[in-house]
């Protein structure tokens, strides 16, 4: 069966931030000046500072995940009807202060909505969104929206949510998350009336880190 290397000729790649920047509400607290988080090198997963291999590839039925390190070797196999188009990557990007860079990644099945995967005591293990759900929802069919917002501030590394849609509109609801004992934990919630044009300014996936694209090929 043929691999196909997701590669490290994409390191040339980089890019930053994956969508419009956050924008301030009129009244939300200023993150301060924002630092875009990276990893030293874009394809270090594990976090040891030297470039991994990623290989995907089909077994029995699944898509599988094969990340080869300095230190060895990790596969994940994909939860996923491992149909021509799941899961669809959108490339790695670090999520949380521990080193190394998150895989992200969607499938079809899915709809507007990510997954990642992170290097944790030797393999790979699933994040959960900072609500803990599996799935770090950007948008659904009731018209809901959501943007992550990374944003470095005093040499620490901050998330801002911003859900908008529902029932009222022009109502956005922020929240702020702190890095504690390993997980996104809720500091303070807020919500906000905003225009037309401050809200279509909000981010809209996840935005403030350097996002570096995957493709199957």
């Amino acid at each position: 069966m043929r691999s196909r290397p997701i590669g490290l000729l994409l390191l040339s790649l980089v890019v930053t931030g994956c969508a419009a920047a956050p924008a301030a509400a009129p009244s939300s607290p200023s993150t301060g000046a924002s630092t875009p988080s990276k990893p030293d090198v874009p394809f270090d997963i594990d976090g040891d500072g030297v470039a991994d291999s990623l290989t995907q590839r089909k077994v029995k039925g699944k898509w599988e995940l094969t990340v080869v390190t300095a230190s060895g070797t990790a596969r994940h196999v994909f939860d996923s009807a491992g149909g021509p188009d799941d899961p669809e990557f959108a490339g790695l990007a670090p999520l949380d202060p521990v080193p190394g860079a998150e895989v992200i990644y969607s499938g079809p099945e899915e709809g507007l909505s990510y997954r990642v995967l992170t290097w944790r005591d030797g393999g790979l293990v699933a994040v959960p969104s900072p609500k803990g759900k599996p799935n770090w929802i950007t948008g659904d069919e009731f018209g809901e929206n959501t943007g992550y917002a990374f944003s470095v501030k005093d040499g620490t590394l901050k998330l801002f949510t911003s859900e908008t849609g529902g029932e009222s509109a022009g109502e956005v609801t922020f929240v702020e998350y702190a890095w504690v004992s390993g997980a996104w934990a809720a500091q303070r919630t807020w919500t906000e009336i905003l225009s037309t044009e401050q809200e279509a300014s909000l981010c809209a996936t996840f935005c403030g880190v350097t996002m570096v694209p995957l493709t199957r090929k």
